[in-house]
Protein backbone atom coordinates (compact mmCIF):
# COMPACT_ATOMS: atom_id res chain seq x y z
CA UNK A 1 0.00 0.00 0.00
CA UNK A 2 1.04 3.13 -0.49
CA UNK A 3 1.61 5.35 2.40
CA UNK A 4 1.31 9.58 2.01
CA UNK A 5 3.59 11.12 4.03
CA UNK A 6 3.25 14.55 2.10
CA UNK A 7 6.88 14.78 1.56
CA UNK A 8 7.77 16.76 -1.84
CA UNK A 9 9.55 14.01 -3.85
CA UNK A 10 9.59 11.08 -1.64
CA UNK A 11 6.85 7.71 -2.61
CA UNK A 12 6.62 5.62 0.55
CA UNK A 13 5.70 1.90 0.50
CA UNK A 14 4.49 -0.47 3.24
CA UNK A 15 3.26 -4.15 2.65
CA UNK A 16 2.11 -6.39 5.90
CA UNK A 17 3.90 -9.11 7.32
CA UNK A 18 4.05 -12.40 7.17
CA UNK A 19 4.06 -11.24 3.48
CA UNK A 20 2.18 -12.83 0.59
CA UNK A 21 3.78 -16.11 -0.35
CA UNK A 22 3.04 -15.67 -4.24
CA UNK A 23 4.65 -12.16 -3.77
CA UNK A 24 8.17 -14.06 -2.08
CA UNK A 25 7.74 -16.50 -4.76
CA UNK A 26 8.09 -13.83 -7.64
CA UNK A 27 10.46 -11.75 -5.41
CA UNK A 28 12.77 -14.81 -3.86
CA UNK A 29 15.43 -13.84 -6.53
CA UNK A 30 16.13 -10.92 -4.58
CA UNK A 31 17.23 -12.60 -1.66
CA UNK A 32 20.81 -12.87 -1.56
CA UNK A 33 23.42 -16.34 -1.01
CA UNK A 34 24.34 -15.41 2.26
CA UNK A 35 20.60 -15.06 3.68
CA UNK A 36 19.63 -18.41 2.09
CA UNK A 37 19.88 -20.28 5.22
CA UNK A 38 18.49 -18.24 7.51
CA UNK A 39 14.89 -18.26 9.64
CA UNK A 40 12.13 -18.06 6.85
CA UNK A 41 10.68 -14.93 8.94
CA UNK A 42 13.80 -13.08 8.14
CA UNK A 43 13.71 -13.94 4.85
CA UNK A 44 10.25 -12.74 4.28
CA UNK A 45 11.55 -9.25 5.96
CA UNK A 46 14.20 -9.16 3.51
CA UNK A 47 12.20 -9.93 0.23
CA UNK A 48 9.08 -8.03 1.72
CA UNK A 49 11.39 -4.69 2.00
CA UNK A 50 12.71 -5.06 -1.37
CA UNK A 51 9.06 -5.82 -3.14
CA UNK A 52 8.06 -2.33 -0.98
CA UNK A 53 11.33 -0.88 -2.58
CA UNK A 54 10.40 -1.69 -5.60
CA UNK A 55 7.01 -0.27 -6.13
CA UNK A 56 8.09 2.84 -4.19
CA UNK A 57 10.54 3.40 -7.04
CA UNK A 58 7.84 2.74 -9.97
CA UNK A 59 5.52 5.71 -8.15
CA UNK A 60 8.70 7.83 -9.12
CA UNK A 61 9.40 6.69 -12.45
CA UNK A 62 12.27 4.52 -11.66
CA UNK A 63 12.66 0.73 -12.72
CA UNK A 64 14.41 -1.03 -9.82
CA UNK A 65 15.53 -4.13 -10.88
CA UNK A 66 17.85 -5.34 -7.88
CA UNK A 67 18.82 -4.41 -4.83
CA UNK A 68 22.22 -5.65 -3.32
CA UNK A 69 23.34 -5.84 0.14
CA UNK A 70 26.54 -4.43 1.43
CA UNK A 71 28.82 -6.30 3.87
CA UNK A 72 27.27 -3.54 6.44
CA UNK A 73 23.80 -4.70 5.39
CA UNK A 74 22.34 -1.84 4.31
CA UNK A 75 20.63 -1.46 0.56
CA UNK A 76 23.23 -0.27 -1.89
CA UNK A 77 20.98 1.90 -4.02
CA UNK A 78 21.90 2.29 -7.63
CA UNK A 79 22.97 6.14 -9.15
CA UNK A 80 19.91 8.02 -9.65
CA UNK A 81 17.87 6.51 -6.77
CA UNK A 82 17.65 7.05 -3.21
CA UNK A 83 15.96 4.93 -0.66
CA UNK A 84 15.63 3.22 2.75
CA UNK A 85 14.04 0.22 4.57
CA UNK A 86 12.69 -0.80 7.55
CA UNK A 87 10.33 -3.57 9.09
CA UNK A 88 8.41 -3.90 12.58
CA UNK A 89 7.00 -7.49 13.38
CA UNK A 90 3.60 -5.87 11.65
CA UNK A 91 4.92 -4.65 8.15
CA UNK A 92 7.71 -3.95 5.90
CA UNK A 93 7.99 -0.16 4.40
CA UNK A 94 10.00 1.29 2.20
CA UNK A 95 10.73 5.27 1.45
CA UNK A 96 12.17 6.34 -2.11
CA UNK A 97 12.86 9.51 -3.63
CA UNK A 98 14.69 10.41 -7.25
CA UNK A 99 14.51 14.17 -6.38
CA UNK A 100 17.88 16.48 -7.06
CA UNK A 101 16.92 18.26 -3.71
CA UNK A 102 17.22 15.66 -1.54
CA UNK A 103 21.18 13.77 -0.67
CA UNK A 104 19.47 10.98 1.36
CA UNK A 105 16.77 9.79 3.30
CA UNK A 106 16.12 7.57 6.71
CA UNK A 107 12.95 5.33 7.47
CA UNK A 108 11.97 3.48 11.07
CA UNK A 109 9.35 1.60 11.67
CA UNK A 110 8.49 0.86 15.39
CA UNK A 111 5.78 -1.08 17.12
CA UNK A 112 4.81 0.72 20.29
CA UNK A 113 6.84 0.40 23.01
CA UNK A 114 5.17 -1.70 26.09
CA UNK A 115 4.94 0.55 29.27
CA UNK A 116 7.78 -1.79 31.27
CA UNK A 117 10.16 -1.29 27.91
CA UNK A 118 9.74 2.17 27.77
CA UNK A 119 10.52 3.40 31.21
CA UNK A 120 13.60 0.89 30.85
CA UNK A 121 15.26 2.85 28.00
CA UNK A 122 13.79 6.11 28.34
CA UNK A 123 16.80 7.51 30.61
CA UNK A 124 19.25 6.08 27.51
CA UNK A 125 17.31 7.58 24.78
CA UNK A 126 15.97 11.08 26.04
CA UNK A 127 17.10 14.21 28.17
CA UNK A 128 15.19 14.94 31.33
CA UNK A 129 13.60 17.87 29.01
CA UNK A 130 12.72 15.33 26.09
CA UNK A 131 11.13 13.36 28.73
CA UNK A 132 8.64 16.54 29.71
CA UNK A 133 8.17 17.10 26.54
CA UNK A 134 6.52 13.71 26.34
CA UNK A 135 5.07 13.07 30.03
CA UNK A 136 1.59 13.31 28.84
CA UNK A 137 -1.23 10.90 28.47
CA UNK A 138 -0.05 9.45 25.11
CA UNK A 139 3.36 8.61 26.57
CA UNK A 140 3.64 5.14 24.78
CA UNK A 141 2.74 6.80 21.51
CA UNK A 142 5.79 9.76 21.82
CA UNK A 143 8.74 7.83 23.62
CA UNK A 144 7.47 5.59 20.55
CA UNK A 145 8.03 8.26 17.92
CA UNK A 146 11.14 10.04 19.75
CA UNK A 147 13.16 6.74 19.47
CA UNK A 148 11.57 6.10 15.91
CA UNK A 149 12.92 9.92 14.85
CA UNK A 150 16.09 9.28 15.88
CA UNK A 151 16.50 5.83 14.50
CA UNK A 152 15.50 7.46 11.05
CA UNK A 153 17.47 10.49 11.50
CA UNK A 154 20.27 7.93 11.87
CA UNK A 155 19.35 6.35 9.05
CA UNK A 156 19.55 9.26 6.60
CA UNK A 157 22.82 10.43 7.76
CA UNK A 158 24.66 7.31 7.87
CA UNK A 159 25.23 7.18 4.37
CA UNK A 160 26.55 10.64 4.36
CA UNK A 161 28.79 10.49 7.30
CA UNK A 162 29.69 7.35 7.59
CA UNK A 163 29.66 7.00 11.54
CA UNK A 164 27.71 6.17 14.86
CA UNK A 165 25.29 8.75 16.47
CA UNK A 166 24.29 8.57 20.10
CA UNK A 167 20.55 9.05 21.03
CA UNK A 168 21.86 11.77 23.28
CA UNK A 169 23.20 13.83 20.37
CA UNK A 170 19.99 14.56 18.91
CA UNK A 171 17.10 16.29 20.60
CA UNK A 172 13.76 16.67 19.97
CA UNK A 173 13.04 20.12 19.64
CA UNK A 174 9.26 19.86 18.17
CA UNK A 175 6.48 17.33 18.38
CA UNK A 176 3.08 18.41 16.59
CA UNK A 177 1.19 14.87 16.75
CA UNK A 178 -2.12 16.19 14.98
CA UNK A 179 0.10 17.05 11.75
CA UNK A 180 2.80 13.71 12.46
CA UNK A 181 5.74 16.18 12.48
CA UNK A 182 8.72 16.64 14.26
CA UNK A 183 11.59 18.54 14.46
CA UNK A 184 15.38 17.27 15.89
CA UNK A 185 18.44 19.11 16.86
CA UNK A 186 21.73 17.45 15.64
CA UNK A 187 24.56 18.62 18.12
CA UNK A 188 27.69 16.22 18.60
CA UNK A 189 31.63 17.29 18.95
CA UNK A 190 32.09 14.32 16.42
CA UNK A 191 34.52 15.74 13.28
CA UNK A 192 32.76 13.48 10.73
CA UNK A 193 29.74 15.24 11.85
CA UNK A 194 30.51 18.87 11.72
CA UNK A 195 29.01 19.64 8.02
CA UNK A 196 25.60 17.80 9.66
CA UNK A 197 25.07 19.73 12.74
CA UNK A 198 22.19 21.42 13.12
CA UNK A 199 17.72 21.26 12.88
CA UNK A 200 16.00 18.44 10.93
CA UNK A 201 12.04 18.18 10.44
CA UNK A 202 10.69 15.04 9.88
CA UNK A 203 6.95 13.50 9.69
CA UNK A 204 5.27 10.24 11.37
CA UNK A 205 2.71 8.26 10.99
CA UNK A 206 0.64 6.07 13.11
CA UNK A 207 -0.24 2.61 10.82
CA UNK A 208 -2.00 -0.03 13.28
CA UNK A 209 0.31 -0.40 16.46
CA UNK A 210 3.60 0.37 14.14
CA UNK A 211 4.98 4.01 14.58
CA UNK A 212 6.62 4.70 11.49
CA UNK A 213 8.97 7.94 10.77
CA UNK A 214 11.06 9.63 7.44
CA UNK A 215 13.02 12.05 7.42
CA UNK A 216 15.06 13.32 4.54
CA UNK A 217 18.61 15.46 4.17
CA UNK A 218 18.16 18.28 1.59
CA UNK A 219 21.43 18.55 -0.91
CA UNK A 220 22.58 21.57 0.74
CA UNK A 221 22.39 21.37 4.54
CA UNK A 222 21.96 24.87 5.87
CA UNK A 223 25.15 26.07 8.56
CA UNK A 224 22.74 27.81 9.94
CA UNK A 225 21.51 24.82 12.31
CA UNK A 226 18.00 24.89 10.43
CA UNK A 227 17.33 22.60 7.67
CA UNK A 228 14.18 21.34 5.84
CA UNK A 229 13.48 18.07 5.22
Amino acid sequence: MLIDFNIHGVSVFGAPLPFDSQLEKSFSNWLPDGMKNVAQTRQQEFIAGRYCAFQASKVVGYDLSQLPAAPTREPIWPEGILGSITHSKQMAISCVSVSDEISSIGIDAEELMKIGLAQEIERVIATEEELLMIAGADYQTDITILFSAKEALYKALFPLARTFIDFKEVKLIKLVSDKGLFELELKSSNPKLKGYLGRYEGSFKLIGETVVTVVSIPKVVSKELYVHS
